[in-house]
């Protein structure tokens, strides 16, 4: 059952056990991209590939698309969340592996600037992630809503990275 989140269906334990476990996913590799980038990619890969068969498992049951809606709420954030923490982990990484003229060190040090501002901003998503998780999921039972309200907060983001930070000419 998709819709209408009673307490004895355990969407709220569910709810909760997701956000732990992407929390930890982000934290994970963007650690783990100073390793060579390749933990960081695989366990990003990995994960993709958990949430591919648990819609596919929906798919064959005929839920496919109720699931989609269901997980686009907060999905969309969640996972753009843990691909931006992995890209911020793979520039620490790309900083080891390929330092340029610098110095290891120094190369890590000018990377991590950037790469902290993009665990910032995965951090911030991932809390907003959880404030959709807890509200609009269980509020929100039309489909298309489900659907509007997912993609559109991924529109938001997108936007916002495309057009903020850039100092004008």
């Amino acid at each position: 059952m998709i819709y209408g989140g009673s307490e004895k269906s355990g969407f709220g334990a569910f709810a909760t056990y997701l956000f732990s476990h992407n929390t930890r996913i982000a934290i994970f590799v963007f650690g783990l991209g100073v390793f060579a980038c390749a933990p960081a990619i695989l366990l990003t890969f990995y994960n993709g590939l958990i949430l591919g068969a648990f819609l596919a498992l929906h798919v064959d049951r005929g839920l496919g698309v109720d699931l989609a809606g269901w997980l686009s709420i907060h999905g969309v954030t969640e996972i753009s969340a843990i691909c931006i923490a992995c890209g911020g982990g793979l520039q620490l990484g790309m900083a080891v592996l390929f330092p340029g003229d610098r110095s290891r060190s120094d190369a890590l040090h000018h990377a991590g600037r950037d790469a902290v501002k993009l665990a910032l901003v995965a951090a911030l998503m991932l809390v907003a992630a959880a404030f959709l998780e807890a509200f609009a999921r269980q509020m929100v039972q039309d489909l298309t809503a489900r659907f509007v309200i997912g993609w559109g907060v991924g529109a938001l983001w997108l936007a916002w990275f495309v057009f903020t930070g850039r100092r004008r000419r």
